[in-house]
This record gives C-alpha cells, structure tokens and sequence, in this order.
C-alpha cells in the first residue's frame, strides 16, 4: 500500500571481492524497504548458526570434500553487529534475526537509543517439536533484560508482541495465517540494572559466596 514501510528477512547480497563465488559470501539481513521501493536500512546477522549457516573450520572439512552440512543454507558472512536501525519516519529499534535473540546482553551498542526489539524468525526447522515455544521464551527475557516492548515476527513459529514485563499482549495462533495491529508498548525509560551493569552484580554475588565458603572451610572449629 501507498505510504507503507516494508521491515523483511532477505539476503543480501555480498560486495564482490573474487572471481570465485565462493568467496563472496551473503548476508542473512533485515531489510527496511520504503514506499519507493528502495531499501533505507538494513542488518546482517551477526551470530550465524555453525553448520548452519558458516562451516566451523571449513578448510579442514574441505579435506574430506565437505563443503556443507545443510544445503542451500551455507556459507553466509556475519554482519558487524550493530543492531540499531534508525529508519526515517520510523521509531528505531534493536534487530535480532532467529536464534540472536537467545544470546544474553548482546543486543549491540547503545541499546538504549530503540523504542522496542524487533526480532524475526523461521522456526521451520523445529516443526513439530518444543523448539518454537523455547525460542519465543527466549526472545521474552530479551525484553525484560533491556526493558525494551517485543515485536517477534515469524513465518512457521510463534509470531506476537509483548511489554518489557515480559507480558505478551497479542499473538496470531502458529502456523496459521494473520495479522497483528499493534503499536510496540512504551519502554522503561532510564533502562534496567541488567542494560547497566549486566551480569556483574551475580558475579559479585558468586565471588562473595565463594570466599565465604573458603573462610568457612578454613576456620579452625572450637575445642568445646
């Protein structure tokens, strides 16, 4: 429709560095699309699934005259990591593309700066079993963590939206087409402890467990 902005998962394509195709890897990227049709912003996923998407120690494999694990799905490039897109006339937002969004505190530099996350994915590989419910958990403590409302989107998963709570607020049933009207819920401003110190405050904990202890193993006990 006319004065529609389109915010989509496609590759995209590499910078031409070889004459082999094989070393011009693509990206798995969200991109923002305009009314005109011209692509105003975009991500390239930064944490690709080994095997999946890039063979870990490819030149060994290669010995053994393995190329891939998973056809068709191999050999993208990850992205630099920065997460925050600012499109114009839009609120910006932390991307995250399928399974990014189980990786605690990476949600890239000044997460602070977005109105909400915007995750998308396709659980298709985990069809028929547990596997789209946990990714979705998953993406919801992404939301509490950053204190940041939740937009995940998903062709063969669980698609909805949720609070920085945590709280799902709308959700389109798996598997069947629909569509979700919703307007991303505000953010909590001035962050969360996590967004500050990260897990720093349970590492001091468990530093502090851990001497107690050893001062407890060490203490001679009193002769009665």
């Amino acid at each position: 429709p006319p004065e529609t902005t389109l915010i989509t998962g496609a590759p995209r394509e590499p910078e031409i560095i070889s004459d082999d195709p094989s070393e011009n890897p693509g990206y798995n990227s969200i991109l923002v699309i305009d009314t005109n049709g011209e692509v105003v912003a975009s991500y390239d996923k930064s944490h690709l699934v080994p095997f999946g998407e890039y063979l870990p120690f490819a030149s060994f494999w290669k010995l053994f005259g393995i190329t891939q694990f998973v056809p068709g799905t191999n050999g993208w490039a990850p992205g630099d990591g920065r997460r925050l897109l600012s499109p114009p006339g839009l609120p910006a937002f932390i991307a995250l593309i399928c399974y990014e969004a189980i990786f605690s505190g990476d949600l890239g530099a000044n997460p602070a700066d977005a109105q909400y996350i915007l995750n998308i994915s396709n659980d298709e590989w985990f069809d028929g079993s547990i596997g789209p419910a946990q990714h979705a958990h998953h993406a919801l403590l992404r939301a509490v963590e950053s204190g940041l409302p939740l937009l995940r989107v998903t062709n063969s998963g669980v698609t909805f939206a949720a609070d920085p709570l945590g709280r799902v607020t709308a959700r389109l049933t798996p598997y069947e087409p629909g569509v979700l009207d919703v307007v991303p819920a505000n953010k909590v401003e001035g962050g969360t402890i996590f967004n500050r110190f990260g897990n720093l405050p349970f590492l001091g904990a468990l530093a502090l467990g851990l001497v107690l202890a050893l001062l407890t193993r060490t203490r001679k006990p009193r002769r009665a």
